[in-house]
């Protein structure tokens, strides 16, 4: 049968421990009436084929080096004008990355931050404004630029 979409979406995230099924996407719970046609539905992209999430985020968060914050980095990609309630910094309103995984969300976005940390492959140092004001800032780990780079390879060898 047809993967469920979570799971496909959790999976490509980097999240192993996904369910098989969640029991409320349409390939879950084709039963369950849709807010919109069902006919639309053969445009969704499989979740594994929208991005490589994994690939992304690493990468954005180690060009931007420490420049920033977790909500910063999520609303950058997200593609979002503010971070919570404070608008986004200039530097990620104009970075290459903003709005890269705009399909996501940036809720979902901090999930998956809050995965890599977990796994190690990122950590965050505070930085100390002049005023005297801590800032935790997000950086890249020895261990997550080995993943980039396993990451980066594997993309590669799927590549025709």
């Amino acid at each position: 049968g047809l993967t469920c979409r979570w799971k496909g979406l959790r999976q490509a995230l980097g999240d192993a421990s996904a369910p098989d099924a969640c029991g409320r996407c349409d390939r879950c719970a084709p039963e369950v009436p849709l807010p919109w046609d069902p006919a639309q539905l053969r445009f969704l992209p499989e979740t594994t084929d929208l991005l490589d999430v994994r690939e992304t985020v690493l990468e954005a968060v180690r060009v931007h080096d420490g420049r920033f914050g977790k909500g910063t980095i999520a609303a950058m990609l997200a593609g979002s004008n503010f971070a919570g309630r404070y608008p986004l910094a200039d530097g990620a309103r104009q970075s290459a990355f903003f709005g890269r995984l705009q399909a996501i969300g940036a809720h979902e976005i901090l999930g998956v931050l809050d995965i890599y940390l977990k796994a190690g492959w990122l950590m965050i140092r505070p930085s100390v404004a002049d005023n005297g004001t801590s800032y935790p800032l997000l950086w890249l780990s020895d261990v997550g630029v080995q993943e980039l780079g396993s990451t980066r390879a594997h993309l590669a060898e799927e590549d025709p």
